[in-house]
């Protein structure tokens, strides 16, 4: 007789947060490699197609982190109708967005990156400092997707 327990989950948790661990302690001083070492972390352990820190800068949005973005991703654009600034601005509950079909969603119109490289699902995060909304963090799929709470608490 034999007891078997299946670890997968707690395993893939235990090295996530292992993961974080090592991404923290490696941060210093340069704000810019901060910011991309912390979106790519998010991208990779959501299994995202891209991820993005943008901030508001001089009215327009900026991506100043990403991870996997295509080569024709332009970083800098008009705000207007971006999910991003949207949720900066002060969309989702608790400062989360999650999005599971873009395409029967305004965004799919508005947001030209939805359209233009086939995203399906969007989980984002608005980024505070000193209790203001000054940007967000958001990762995309290209297929569905559902976040698991531990996903959410992640971002």
């Amino acid at each position: 007789m034999g007891f078997f327990a299946d670890v997968t989950e707690r395993k893939f948790l235990e090295d996530g947060i292992e993961r974080i661990n090592l991404c923290l302690l490696g941060l210093g001083n340069d704000f810019k490699d901060n910011i991309g070492k912390i979106t790519e972390l998010c991208g990779e352990l959501l299994g995202g197609t891209c991820a993005l820190y943008n901030r508001l800068n001089e009215g327009m949005l900026c991506a100043i982190g990403q991870w996997q973005t295509p080569p024709d991703f332009n970083p800098r654009t008009n705000p207007e109708g971006h999910i991003c600034y949207d949720l900066i601005k002060g969309a989702g509950t608790d400062g989360l967005l999650f999005i599971p079909d873009l395409s029967a969603t305004r965004y799919a119109e508005t947001d030209v990156n939805v359209r233009l490289y086939g995203l399906k699902s969007y989980l984002g995060h608005v980024v505070y400092c000193n209790r203001e909304n000054v940007g967000s963090l958001c990762v995309v799929f290209q297929r569905p997707f559902q976040p698991t709470e531990n996903d959410k608490r992640l971002l």
